[in-house]
């Protein structure tokens, strides 16, 4: 099992966030969450990723136990295991879709022939043989987001957290940016959490579960 959550709870003040959640996912296998604007989505994906702590339950995802882990566990965790698909890309404006795409290797201090040819080699997956040495300012929506993918599946992970990844592009791109996270995932054996409004995701997932005032069903 790679995420198992038993009874996890998370609030901010007086306002229950997640309320006894309950969640796993087995290694090779995926799942969509479904809920509205505000029912706990991006909560529930910051958790997953370690970069905000439950208030209480257990939090085990990649063999970490995420609630008892120091800073510097989760940081190697992110680094090494975990792949990152945001709605708004979180590219760097001043590095190339190549040097985007090498970013978490170079963070990890691992880059070598074989990590420069993977990156290489994603990229033309992807479809941007050609624009590799482009800059964010001259990538289209689509682009953007298919060298975000490209960059969340770099370091090998073992799973990818994917945050609305087409929810800021136009249907027809968006279509053609799921298609291709479905494909790569898919051929590259990888376990997936998409969290996203969209219902027609879910036909593409193992499993699909609803996210609703703080309750996963």
């Amino acid at each position: 099992m790679i995420v198992d959550l038993k009874d996890v709870t998370k609030s901010y003040g007086d306002i229950s966030i997640l309320k006894k959640l309950n969640l796993s996912l087995d290694s090779g296998k995926s799942v969509t969450i479904l809920g509205h604007s505000g029912s706990g989505k991006s909560t529930l994906l910051s958790i997953l990723g370690g970069t905000l702590r439950a208030d209480g339950g257990e939090v085990n995802v990649l063999g970490n136990d995420l609630l008892n882990s120091n800073e510097d566990s989760l940081s190697i965790m992110r680094r090494k295991k975990l792949g990152m698909i945001f709605q708004h890309f979180h590219l760097i404006n001043h590095l190339n879709a190549y040097e985007n795409v090498l970013l978490p290797l170079e963070i990890d201090g691992d880059i070598g022939e074989e990590q420069k040819n993977r990156a290489k080699d994603l990229l033309s997956k992807v479809g941007l043989a050609d624009r590799l040495e482009h800059f964010p300012s001259q990538l289209s929506g689509g682009e953007k987001q298919r060298v975000a993918i490209a960059r969340a599946l770099v370091h090998n992970p073992d799973l990818i957290l994917a945050d609305e990844p087409s929810g800021s592009l136009d249907e027809e791109t968006g279509k053609e940016v799921m298609d291709l996270v479905f494909k790569l995932v898919e051929e590259q054996g990888k376990s997936l959490i998409l969290v996203t409004h969209n219902k027609e995701l879910g036909k593409f997932t193992d499993r699909v579960m609803t996210l609703d005032k703080g309750v996963l069903s």
